[in-house]
């Protein structure tokens, strides 16, 4: 078994990798992409909510994942002078083939 050095460097120690496969970028095998995979097309719902309360958030997350969206992110809106939230953005996606 040839150690990590022997594998990796050169004599001299000139830090070149030998024996890299083509299909390789820092030892982290790359995927084949087809055309099909390079065509789709995001579609995103913004949801805003201006009474911020767990059981608001839970309505719209159960509403729109019930329809088929999935939860991207949620942004929630904070003033200087207070601890709560005064507004949420809840952001869904949806990935729809291109035809």
């Amino acid at each position: 078994c040839k150690s990590v050095k022997d594998r990796f460097f050169k004599k001299g120690g000139e830090g070149v990798q030998k024996n890299k496969p083509k299909n390789q970028v820092n030892n982290i095998p790359l995927k084949k992409y087809e055309i099909s995979d390079i065509f789709i097309i995001m579609a995103y719902k913004v949801i805003e909510i201006s009474t911020v309360t767990a059981e608001e958030i839970e309505k719209v997350l159960n509403e729109w994942t019930e329809k088929g969206w999935k939860l991207d992110r949620i942004l929630f809106a904070v003033k200087e002078s207070q601890k709560r939230p005064s507004m949420a953005f809840i952001i869904f996606e949806d990935k729809k083939d291109a035809e």
